[in-house]
């Protein structure tokens, strides 16, 4: 996932939220974005998703001056590889 966090002078940290509705459900772990004043370019690896599956995630940034919420994604995983174990020819 990513996107862009800019902490308007005050430091801030971001995290990414996803689950299978828009209720989130996992958050990744708090990364600085720092306290600089312009948009600093995030981005984050999700990992353990289940084949063929939707999935809803947004960024969260979080400061003195309260929280943020990035607008709601949506991803599909692909579909694990069928396999079909025949017998061998003799």
């Amino acid at each position: 996932m990513s996107g862009s966090v800019n902490p308007n002078g005050t430091a801030t940290t971001w995290h990414v939220e996803y689950g299978t509705t828009t209720s989130y459900g996992t958050p990744t772990a708090g990364v600085s974005a720092g306290s600089g004043t312009a948009s600093v370019a995030v981005s984050q690896t999700l990992t353990g998703l289940t084949p063929g599956t939707s999935y809803h995630y947004r960024i969260v940034a979080t400061s003195t001056a309260g929280t943020g919420h990035g607008a709601d994604g949506l991803l599909t995983t692909s579909a694990a590889p069928q396999v079909v174990t025949g017998t061998r020819p003799a």
